[in-house]
């Protein structure tokens, strides 16, 4: 069942709206005309040993995907230099990613995104980090703030940073300290007890560059909250074992929990907790920055080969439930029957002892 990730152009696997498909449509005309580049990628490990996982997205836009032999982590290669990525989260992002399928206009209510966050991150963040008060916390692709507020209730001087102005003056609003921009190219006070990424990093161009950069941010052991889509769960109920829905153009990076780990052990971080959070896709993990890390990276620290196996094997779990979907046309009736399969006990039992068995997943909100 492999052409589904090999065929481009492809169809999009949701349903797009009437504001979505003009959206796409320019977007497609950008990458046709080179207004928005591909240029050649690398992995952190420096290996050029690779294997295609995908060569479109979830909407049919063009997309190569790799798993590097060495280290096991996936990246788009080719990917948006930094000019083209600007204009790609500038133009093209909120339409066609942030939001999803919809059938109905694009209107962006920020109140009920506030509290959704707030809800989120009251009911697992909050008790998952377990922070002391009076604590000085980041937050890099905050939105309007939202996942952040709570810690300011608690007592914490809270700083969001986002590329979205209408975000960052809602933000402003509601007490925290905010700023539009590259978070690298802003002058900080003092340095941070906590750096909260909250399904930030894996959009991001350069990896090696930015943890540097967060841990010259980062207090003496002061920490790193990640939440990263989880590539090594492809296999898993909660997009029907269709892995290309978590092939997107705006993730530059898939990772595992071994890869994920490696990658931050390799610069200076230790990891203290993780788990999945909310659903098997969110892993969400915390890092303690090591006191005496020196900060030249070793790439051998990040070779693992088990790694790419493991990533491996779950594509390929992927490729049979996926097929066995298509074969009962289960896809075709996932609006009606993908509730019940998915909070039906019995199935979601048995899915959780054959694929992520020994997975500690919380329950949904």
């Amino acid at each position: 069942m492999t052409y589904f990730r090999f065929r481009y152009p492809n169809r999009s696997l949701i349903s797009l709206s009437a504001k979505q498909k003009p959206i796409l449509d320019a977007m497609q005309r950008d990458i046709q005309s080179k207004g928005i580049k591909f240029v050649p990628t690398f992995c952190p490990c420096e290996s050029e040993s690779e294997v295609t996982l995908s060569e479109v997205d979830y909407l049919g836009v063009y997309l190569r995907y790799v798993i590097c032999k060495k280290c096991g982590l996936i990246r788009a290669n080719p990917y948006m230099d930094a000019e083209s990525l600007k204009i790609f989260y500038e133009k093209y992002y909120e339409t066609l990613y942030h939001y999803g399928p919809s059938t109905i206009p694009l209107v962006r209510d920020l109140d009920s995104e506030f509290e959704e966050s707030v809800k989120y991150a009251k009911t697992y963040i909050i008790p998952f980090v377990d922070l002391d008060k009076s604590k000085n916390i980041l937050m890099i692709g905050g939105r309007c703030g939202g996942r952040l507020y709570p810690f300011l209730e608690n007592g914490n001087k809270c700083t969001v940073v986002d590329f979205d102005f209408a975000s960052i003056e809602y933000a402003k609003r509601k007490g925290l300290v905010v700023f539009c921009g590259d978070y690298k190219e802003i002058e900080f006070d003092s340095p941070f007890d906590l750096i909260i990424c909250d399904h930030s990093l894996e959009h991001f161009l350069d990896i090696k560059a930015e943890l540097t950069s967060l841990s010259k941010l980062l207090s003496s052991k002061g920490r790193l909250l990640f939440s990263v889509p989880d590539g090594s769960k492809l296999h898993t109920l909660h997009n029907f074992a269709d892995s290309r829905m978590e092939f997107r153009l705006c993730h530059n990076y898939l990772f595992s929990k071994r890869s994920f780990t490696n990658l931050l052990k390799n610069f200076g971080f230790s990891l203290l907790k993780s788990s999945y959070i909310a659903h098997p896709m969110n892993l969400v993990c915390v890092f303690e920055k090591n006191e005496n890390y020196e900060s030249t990276s070793n790439k051998n620290n990040l070779i693992d080969r088990s790694a790419y196996k493991e990533q491996i094997k779950n594509l390929i779990k992927a490729e049979l439930l996926f097929g066995f979907y298509q074969l009962i046309q289960l896809r075709r009736l996932k609006e009606k029957f993908g509730p019940y399969l998915k909070n039906n006990p019995t199935i979601f039992k048995l899915y959780r002892e054959l694929f992520f068995k020994k997975v500690n997943i919380s329950p949904p909100s």
